[in-house]
């Protein structure tokens, strides 16, 4: 099962970061050449890329036969670019309905570290019998309940 990276949403992210940063220096140092501000924001716009781009842009695949975790990081242009975790590995694994502010989402915790993917209702009861063979509970934040027909 392979969740790919959202390029759009992890890149509009960082977008928004560089502009709200790049808005300092026209403000407080009341810089009028458009050209340096330019430079500042694609400076700036590169640095958060790389500061950010593992948390942001990731791709996560789930490999039941293996029983191990890999995250792929596209866009990393210092360090690893893939890391696999076994499922002996995960302490937490969280699943997160869809609330006002956030998709419906995985969170899994690692013994070094934590990832969270997007997933819909049909992909999680997929995860949730690959996690359960592997020995892993999965907790259900905000979890509804059937109710029934009235």
């Amino acid at each position: 099962m392979e969740f790919k990276p959202e390029y759009i949403v992890g890149i509009s992210k960082v977008l928004i970061l560089t502009l709200l940063i790049s808005i300092l220096p026209i403000y407080f140092l009341e810089i009028e050449n458009q050209y340096i501000l330019f430079i500042i924001s694609f400076i700036i716009f590169f640095v958060v890329l790389i500061m950010k781009n593992k948390q942001w842009i990731k791709s996560v695949k789930i490999d039941p036969k293996k029983a191990e975790f890999r995250i792929e990081y596209p866009m990393n242009l210092i360090g690893n670019k893939k890391t696999t975790f076994s499922f002996s590995e995960v302490k937490k694994a969280t699943y997160y309905e869809y609330m006002y502010r956030t998709p419906a989402h995985y969170k899994i915790e690692f013994n070094i570290e934590k990832t969270r993917f997007d997933c819909s209702g049909n992909e999680s009861e997929k995860i949730n019998l690959i996690l359960e063979k592997g020995g892993i509970k999965t907790n259900f934040y905000h979890k509804k309940e059937d109710l029934g027909y009235r």
